[in-house]
C-alpha cells in the first residue's frame, strides 16, 4: 500500500539508546573539561600577555562547557522523545489489535 506507514517501536527504542550514549559522553567530556581546566588561567604568567590570555581563556572554556551541556541536554531530550514515541506507537497498536478482536 502506497499510503501505509510502517513503524517499528523496537527500532525506535534501539535508536534512542544511541542518543542516550551521546548525551552521556557529552556530559562526561564536559565534567572532565571543567575538572581539568579549573584554575589554569594563570598558566601564561602575570605579565600583560598573561592577563590577556587569562581574560580570553576563561570565557572560551565557559563557552565550550555550555556547548557540551547543550549537546547533552538536546540528546537527552531526543532520547526521551523517541522513547515516548515508541511507547505511543505500541499503545496505539495494542488498542487497534484489541478493537479488531471484537469485529470477528
Amino acid at each position: 500500500m502506497a499510503n501505509q506507514l510502517n513503524v517499528s517501536p523496537a527500532a525506535i527504542l534501539a535508536a534512542s539508546t544511541e542518543f542516550a550514549d551521546v548525551a552521556d559522553t557529552a556530559r562526561r567530556i564536559r565534567q572532565d573539561l571543567e575538572d581539568r581546566l579549573k584554575g589554569l588561567s594563570p598558566i601564561a604568567g602575570d605579565d600583560e600577555m598573561g592577563h590577556v590570555f587569562a581574560a580570553r581563556f576563561g570565557p572560551a572554556a565557559d563557552a565550550t562547557t555550555l556547548v557540551l551541556e547543550g549537546v547533552s541536554d538536546g540528546m537527552t531530550k531526543t532520547t526521551e522523545d523517541l522513547q515516548n514515541t515508541a511507547g505511543l506507537y505500541t499503545k496505539a497498536n495494542n488498542v487497534n489489535t484489541d478493537l479488531g478482536r471484537h469485529l470477528v
